[in-house]
């Protein structure tokens, strides 16, 4: 096959390979056309479950809200207060049509029960019917738990003689004397049609689509639709392991799935959806897809049996053109002739060229002026050794001229020195910066003398843990900036804790401190890339955060009139740690 084709002449070639091309791209093209469709469609269903589920929740919270105000209203009305107390005494007709008032405003009711030891009362004809001891003391233990409040315990079987239903909803609320003690329990039964309704909106899509509320103990409070056991048992285990929108896969078919939980009844809502309900008109779109690729293809072809013969000429030209360009000649240009398609390749193969020539030059002008830059950046470097031996010869000078404080300031600013330009380690020990930080503050005391004091409590202990080198310069200088501002005399502590598996470095002054507006605006500088204001303390932060991640890092406090407390939090290392995210070289 590869032999033949190769006999053959560059117009056969030239259709063979463009109708190829063509009903390849066609293909390609209907189909990812197919999945852009499917995906946008399949993310519109999911967003409309995702508001179906949220709509539902809303609903459950409104009438859960609503019955929960009126067992509230009705527990602790006196007429239900003075009854709990004496159930044993025959209702009123007040009591008695209160109740019924209250049994029409709690709509899908299965019965409503004053409930203490004795068993279940209430003040109609119903009478007073016996409750099991476990049953009650465990009805009692719920509502002592939670005093005051309506607590929704799911699906349940009925407390009462047995009846239509045998599943009811069950809500409790304590009754209480006016010592607020526990007298008795209110226990609302509704109906399953009570949470009926709560499914029923958005009707149109209820056809193929599953509406589900479980209790905290999954049991089954009202659906729509049900779905089979295992299915249902395998939503809960999703939800259960953090996932709100996810796809459950069947025996038969997959679904599409959202869960919500509800914060007021501690239920859950699904809803799901199949998959394939989700883009019902796909195959008449395949259909459709498919059409056009045949009818495209094959006009397409046509085409390019007539067209060949004048592209093959302009291919030609082309082809000889690039050849010279291949050797070097970066002169060669092309004349079209024509606007269309090998007119346009031949003025894009012009641009090239002209593109790619004058790149040449521009690269090499850029070499060049690198090479300079480099040549002139080394002619330009400080050996850093004759700075020390320069300060050293500056002290000894000093000292000889009997000027010891001064000479011990050269003698600091040179450690300070040595130590700052020192690239080779990006981590040292606790001790190494401490002595580093003491440099600092002696240069700082001899400038502001008695207007700065100064103490460094940080136990022998934790001198050898290992900390990033250069993060406590930053906040010693703004303390000492800003503990000077407004008062006679700064001071300055650096205390050094541990706290869990955390190193504690602490920074104190106890200047002017700042209001809570100024504190707020520190705090946020330290997330954001302001170059204005106080940047050290803003680089320091954000070295701790790209090191060791979000718990660690810088926190600050003040008071107006209180100073400032700066804390810096960092693991507790005895070796140099990996970088948190490791970056190429080549990159």
């Amino acid at each position: 096959m590869e032999k033949l084709f190769l006999k053959l002449n560059i117009r056969v070639k030239l259709a063979i390979v463009l109708v190829v091309a063509t009903l390849l791209a066609a293909l390609s093209v209907g189909y990812f056309s197919f999945l852009s469709a499917r995906t946008v469609v399949q993310g519109d269903q999911r967003k409309t479950l995702a508001e179906i589920t949220n709509l539902i929740t809303m609903s459950i919270d409104n009438r859960v809200g609503a019955l929960g105000r009126l067992m509230s209203q009705s527990a602790d009305s006196r007429l239900i207060r003075d009854y709990a107390e004496q159930l044993d005494a025959p209702p009123g007709s007040e009591l008695r049509e209160y109740y019924d008032a209250m049994l029409n405003a709690f709509g899908h009711v299965n019965a409503v029960y004053v409930v203490n030891e004795d068993g279940l009362y209430t003040p109609n004809d119903a009478g007073h019917f016996s409750v099991a001891a476990s049953d009650y003391s465990a009805i009692r233990d719920r509502v002592s738990r939670s005093p005051g409040s309506v607590i929704w315990e799911g699906v349940r079987p009925p407390l009462g003689p047995p009846g239509r239903w045998d599943r009811i909803i069950r809500a409790l609320r304590g009754i209480y004397d006016d010592d607020e003690r526990l007298i008795a329990v209110l226990v609302l039964e509704l109906t399953e049609r009570e949470f009926d309704n709560v499914l029923l909106s958005n009707r149109a899509s209820l056809s193929y689509q599953y509406r589900m509320i479980f209790d905290r103990d999954r049991q089954l409070v009202a659906a729509n639709r049900k779905l089979d056991d295992k299915t249902t048992a395998l939503l809960h285990e999703r939800f259960e392991n953090g996932s709100r929108s996810f796809m459950v896969k069947s025996a038969s078919v997959d679904y599409f799935v959202q869960g919500q939980y509800d914060g007021l009844t501690g239920w859950t809502v699904f809803s799901a959806q199949e998959v394939p309900t989700a883009f019902p008109s796909s195959s008449q779109l395949v259909r459709l897809i498919l059409q056009f690729v045949l009818i495209s293809s094959l006009l397409i072809s046509i085409s390019v049996v007539f067209l060949s013969a004048t592209i093959t000429k302009p291919v030609k030209s082309l082809a000889k053109a690039m050849k010279r360009f291949e050797k070097g000649d970066y002169s060669v240009r092309l004349n079209p002739r024509g606007k269309d398609e090998m007119g346009q390749l031949m003025h894009a193969f012009n641009y090239m060229a002209d593109e790619i020539d004058t790149l040449i030059h521009r690269v090499y002008e850029v070499r060049l002026a690198r090479q300079e830059a480099e040549i002139a950046a080394l002619e330009a470097q400080i050996n850093p050794h004759f700075l020390y031996n320069a300060l050293d010869a500056i002290q000894w000078m000093l000292i000889g001229k009997a000027e010891h404080e001064i000479a011990d300031v050269v003698r600091s600013l040179g450690k300070i020195l040595r130590y700052s330009v020192d690239r080779q380690q990006r981590f040292v020990t606790l001790e190494n910066e401490l002595q580093y930080v003491e440099h600092y503050l002696h240069i700082q005391k001899y400038r502001l003398e008695d207007r700065l004091a100064y103490e460094i409590e940080v136990d022998e202990t934790l001198r050898t843990h290992i900390i990033p080198k250069l993060i406590l310069q930053p906040l010693i200088e703004n303390a000492i900036i800003h503990g000077v501002e407004g008062v006679p005399k700064a001071i300055i502590t650096l205390v050094g804790s541990v706290e869990d598996v955390r190193l504690i470095l602490t920074v104190r002054d106890y200047g002017k401190g700042m209001t809570p507006a100024e504190l707020e605006t520190v705090r946020m500088n330290l997330e954001l890339d302001d170059e204005t204001a106080h940047v050290g303390m803003r680089n320091v932060h954000r070295r701790l955060r790209l090191q060791f991640g979000d718990p660690y890092g810088l926190t600050v406090d003040a008071e107006p009139g209180r100073g400032c407390t700066v804390t810096i939090s960092l693991p507790l290392m005895k070796k140099e740690p990996l970088p948190l995210v490791q970056i190429d070289p080549e990159e």
